[in-house]
């Protein structure tokens, strides 16, 4: 890719589409012998944060004095950037930030090192992450972060290391550490599922009960279309229609029959033509292809047999809800959006208004999708906006959350009670508690009553939540 830079002109080129960086050159005169016509290529034409950025090129007239070119991140530096130029050559290497950013390339004093604020930059670029990247914030006592790390914070996002072409993630909905809090998972393009974390009851689902920092492949998986997350377990929808599980399995949420953890994925037992799946710590939900909803695992007081039972290791049919379009979890509850666009829950196990079959949510018409942060539920309806109820708050009004229009997802941490919400525009806001910075923001403590955005977060995709940690697909 050749540029060419004039006095007083412009040129634009854009490498890679977005999956690159964009390269904008504009070539004013600059300091006394410095050159005024910089031709030069890029390469690779796709560079991607933290690779190495390679320009070759010349300069007409020939530079009478040396003369610095240098990356800056706004009017500072990029260490190890600099390049002295003198003559008409110039080739310059510079390793790229590890995050995205704008950078510019600027002709400097030899001498001084320092820029003269009148000149345009020979050179703009915006540093973007490849497609389908994943970026983690909050909590990382167990490396649920994926960058290398297994302990303390982030209280803005960091990028989970050695992912790319994910299109969606989900994160451990947990309340006891001793249960397997602190896991993530991504889905790729490829049918392929990764994980890391925490894994002493096998979450990872690699064979092995070791924890990892970075993510690792799960085992056997191939041909999936979704993915969801428990209290140390995880979950796979398959394109055949099939669900897989792997991880915790205290009280049968594997759905394979027993009671017994394990460290790699197995089919659940009695479950075809399946649409959908959500979890929260030990229960797990289905929505079948005929718009019926199945579960199984802990306090399954939903099925046909309209009793409660603190373990059911297979999976049975929810009972009194049909044509459903959509499903969630929360701990202890079970939430179904009708073709009509209404909401029903049941469950009910953590408030005072236990039910054993869905009652519908009043004042919810245009409902599709939901999700649950600890006390508070939220539903994103068709208009893109995101409504508040309470739990089993069966007879209440939903209440419209301030500034959350341009919705396109949402999830929520049931743990902390942080709600994520994908805006139309790419990027993240964030509502609720931190104490391990959650909410992505810079800060480690706080409540956010009205959204805040998460910092840095351009291009994204897709969300999902732990019960410590954000997560999010960028690129």
């Amino acid at each position: 890719m050749s540029l060419h830079f004039r006095a007083g002109r412009t040129a634009r080129c854009v490498l890679a589409a977005s999956l690159g960086i964009a390269v904008v050159g504009t070539a004013a005169p600059a300091f006394a012998g410095s050159p005024t016509v910089l031709t030069a290529t890029a390469t690779p034409t796709n560079p991607v944060v933290g690779s190495l950025l390679t320009i070759h090129g010349t300069v007409t007239p020939a530079a009478t004095a040396p003369v610095r070119v240098q990356l800056l991140v706004g009017r500072s530096w990029l260490s190890g950037s600099a390049v002295l130029i003198s003559g008409r050559n110039l080739t310059a290497s510079f390793r790229l930030p590890a995050s995205p950013t704008t950078l510019s390339l600027r002709l400097a004093r030899a001498a001084t090192g320092t820029t003269n604020a009148g000149v345009s930059p020979a050179m703009v670029v915006h540093v973007v992450e490849p497609a389908g990247t994943v970026l983690a914030w909050g909590g990382n006592t167990h490396g649920q972060l994926g960058d290398g790390v297994s302990s303390g914070f982030s209280t803005v996002p960091v990028n989970v290391t050695g992912l790319s072409g994910v299109v969606a993630v989900a994160g451990h909905h947990s309340t006891d550490d001793d249960f397997g809090n602190g896991a993530g998972y991504a889905l790729k393009a490829d049918g392929t599922v990764w994980a890391w974390g925490r894994n002493n009851h096998g979450a990872l689902g690699n064979g092995t009960y070791t924890d990892s920092s970075v993510p690792v492949q799960v085992s056997g998986l191939s041909g999936v279309k979704a993915i969801a997350a428990g209290e140390g377990s995880g979950y796979a929808l398959k394109t055949d229609g099939t669900v897989w599980a792997w991880g915790h399995n205290n009280d049968g949420q594997l759905g394979v029959g027993n009671e017994t953890d394990r460290p790699t994925p197995a089919q659940v037992v009695g479950l075809s033509s399946v649409e959908a799946i959500a979890a929260a710590g030990f229960s797990v939900y289905a929505l079948r292809s005929n718009g019926d909803v199945w579960s199984w695992g802990r306090d399954v007081t939903q099925l046909d047999f309209n009793t409660p039972t603190i373990a059911h290791p297979w999976a049975g049919h929810v009972n009194g809800i049909a044509n459903v379009k959509a499903i969630g979890a929360d701990l202890g509850d079970g939430y179904a959006i009708r073709t009509d666009g209404t909401l029903w829950e049941w469950g009910g196990v953590f408030t005072n208004h236990e039910t054993f079959v869905p009652l519908q949510v009043e004042g919810i018409s245009n409902a599709v999708a939901v999700a649950s942060s600890g006390y508070d539920s939220f539903i994103l309806d068709s208009a893109g906006t995101v409504q508040r109820f309470a739990q089993m708050a069966v007879l209440g009004d939903p209440v419209p959350v301030p500034g959350l229009t341009g919705i396109t997802a949402i999830s929520a941490s049931d743990v902390e009670g942080c709600l994520y919400s994908l805006t139309s525009a790419g990027t993240v806001l964030a509502l609720g508690t931190e104490q391990v910075g959650e909410l992505g923001n810079g800060q480690q403590t706080g409540q956010a009553d009205t959204p805040v955005a998460v910092k840095g977060l351009t291009h994204v995709t897709a969300i999902g939540a732990g019960s410590e940690a954000g997560f999010a697909v960028a690129g």
